[in-house]
């Protein structure tokens, strides 16, 4: 999410909001991620309202198909659950 206009002199970093509080001129609620200038960034880590935001690399999708380049196979289908053993 994005608030406020971006300097262009500034350096921008993303925060998660640890605290509801006002920052990038709107409310912000605990738990939601926002880009701020670095100087209203680190205010906010101070109070500790706010910390910087790490974001986990995602993992990459391998194709575990042994010696092949890549796989045609079709995912394999299963059995549906039997509903009347409940």
């Amino acid at each position: 999410m994005e608030w406020g206009w971006k300097h262009p002199y500034l350096k921008y970093e993303k925060y998660k909001i640890l605290q509801d509080t006002m920052a990038g001129g709107s409310k912000v609620h605990a738990g939601d991620i926002v880009e701020l200038n670095e100087v209203e960034g680190h205010s906010l880590c101070g109070y500790q309202k706010a910390e910087v935001h790490v974001s986990k690399p995602k993992p990459k999708k391998e194709d575990r198909s042994v010696g092949l380049k890549t796989s045609k196979v079709k995912a394999p289908k299963t059995r549906a659950k039997n509903k009347s053993c409940h």
